[in-house]
């Protein structure tokens, strides 16, 4: 009270010209405040959010584009006749364009802010995945178009199963951890605009009170 006292004591002292320009600096500045605080937090809320949503959702898309390509493995092996196999085989290329299109945009959500250490590490061992399965995928298509089924169902169970389980593990286990970065992102984002709400407050009353005694 004694510190409001003296400012009103002080302003009081002050031409009239000069007490309104200062009780209009004054609300000016703590305005100033308050928009560059309000917009930088919703810039970083804004940043933080969609950069988490969109990761998970082009990990959970690579999941699903991995799904249908192991089933459509499976159908070829079932394929009635050439025409079938013909199809089956644009679907499976399909859903190969389509993971890839999903890779080049997690890889690029990804360089827009430094990720984690975890989430650095298990996007390169899908990629890893990716590579090491590629030529075993490419044996069994090439076995079924020699008419061996036989040998294309051996290749797919020993060798194409395990390494897409490896691959398909993998990649939840990135969705898991885009989850989790998710869910901690809404919690330090509430906590955020907490704050950024307690601070205009804060200096809505300042600008008042100073306002007022000067003015």
């Amino acid at each position: 009270m004694k510190a409001l006292s003296s400012v009103s004591n002080w302003a009081s002292g002050l031409r009239i010209g000069t007490r309104l320009s200062l009780g209009f600096g004054v609300v000016l500045l703590f305005t100033l405040v308050v928009g560059a605080a309000g917009i930088g937090g919703m810039s970083r809320l804004e940043d933080r959010v969609t950069d988490n949503t969109a990761k998970l959702g082009f990990a959970q898309s690579l999941s699903r584009a991995l799904n249908e390509q192991e089933k459509g493995l499976l159908n070829l092996m079932l394929a009635s006749d050439a025409k079938h196999s013909e199809e089956i085989l644009t679907a499976i290329k399909y859903q190969v364009g389509q993971y890839g299109d999903m890779k080049n945009g997690l890889d690029e959500t990804l360089g827009l802010s430094k990720p984690t250490e975890r989430e650095a590490k298990i996007v390169a061992m899908i990629h890893s995945r990716e590579q090491a399965a590629a030529p075993l995928v490419a044996k069994v298509i090439s076995l079924v178009g020699a008419d061996n089924a036989q040998g294309a169902l051996m290749a797919l169970q020993a060798d194409v199963k395990p390494a897409l389980l490896r691959w398909q593990a993998d990649i939840d286990e990135l969705v898991s951890i885009q989850q989790r970065l998710n869910d901690a992102a809404v919690v330090a984002t509430q906590r955020e605009y907490n704050w950024l709400r307690n601070f205009s407050l804060v200096c809505i009353g300042l600008a008042v009170i100073f306002g007022v005694l000067i003015a």
